[in-house]
């Protein structure tokens, strides 16, 4: 993954994990869902975007520099 804050177009997401996503209106965590070929809002249970992100860029570092 790539170790930068700046946003990235969407198609240089990687589809195995959970980022940060932009669709123009808001910010959030989403996930590639390869069954149906579409970004879903992670933090909103899962629902498919109504707008699909057009942006994304890593998850930020938790507190004390530790992931996970």
């Amino acid at each position: 993954m790539l170790a930068t804050n700046e946003w990235q177009p969407i198609e240089t997401a990687p589809k195995d994990a959970v980022v940060m996503v932009w669709n123009g209106d808001f910010i959030t965590m989403g996930r590639y869902w390869s069954q149906r070929k579409c970004w879903i809002d992670y933090a909103d249970e899962g629902d498919e975007f109504t707008d699909p992100p057009t942006h994304w860029q890593p998850l930020p570092q938790a507190p004390g520099g530790r992931n996970g």
